[in-house]
């Protein structure tokens, strides 16, 4: 792990997360508007249809592709995003010595949870936060 975040610094990286994650929103709900206008080509389609079925296909590459550069956004930012449609992104931390993964959902407003670095979403803890003088250790 490159860096090791305390949890107080993934509670400043929040809003950053909420706004990426919104945009996010944006074009994947504008993917499926894409997906679902786009008219079924018949056996014999004309150059119309053709193109237009085409012109839509480019659009939806263009904003899977966008969300891709907010995931690594994210990325850049230290996280690591386990689940998009969750909302779920882990932080390499450290909770009693161990090297651990400091997880947040989309939603929560502080980083309150830690699970091990083998284990999973299911498998988080409660962090014992070094402001309510827990022995959190960095």
């Amino acid at each position: 792990m490159d860096k090791i975040f305390k949890p107080q610094e993934v509670d400043s990286l929040i809003p950053r997360l909420e706004s990426i994650f919104q945009h996010m929103d944006g074009c994947q709900k504008r993917t499926q508007e894409l997906a679902t206008s786009r008219p079924p080509l018949g056996a014999t389609p004309g150059p119309a249809e053709i193109a237009e079925s085409a012109r839509i296909r480019s659009q939806m590459e263009f904003l899977l592709q966008v969300v891709q550069e907010d995931v690594e956004l994210i990325g850049g930012l230290g996280g690591v995003v386990k689940d998009l449609g969750a909302g779920l992104v882990d932080f390499p931390g450290r909770v009693d010595g161990e090297d651990v993964w400091l997880c947040w959902k989309r939603g929560e407003s502080k980083i309150d949870f830690w699970h091990p670095l083998y284990a999973g979403f299911s498998e988080r803890r409660t962090l014992r936060r070094s402001d309510n003088r827990a022995s959190t250790t960095h």
